[in-house]
């Protein structure tokens, strides 16, 4: 209810909430010295990462094949706190 108070007295203004989010690039890796090959990449937010620590994330993420979406693929991600 102060919250509330505030922002109509014009005493707090908010803004858009803004989320930091890790990156993660998704690349497979080409046997014989191919070198590696991008496949997509996701996004987890920090939050969800600190909070979930030590639990996987599911992500679908697209496949790209020059300009256009080639397919999906399923990524789990989990995170370690050091």
């Amino acid at each position: 209810m102060q919250l509330e108070n505030a922002t109509k007295q014009n005493i707090l203004s908010l803004g858009y909430c803004i989320t930091p989010r890790v990156l993660c690039k998704i690349y497979n890796k080409i046997g014989g010295g191919g070198g590696d090959e991008y496949l997509g990449q996701a996004e987890v937010s920090i939050s969800g990462v600190l909070s979930n620590c030590g639990q996987a994330s599911h992500e679908w993420v697209n496949v790209v094949a020059g300009k256009g979406v080639a397919g999906t693929v399923s990524v789990q991600m989990q995170f370690k706190r050091r």
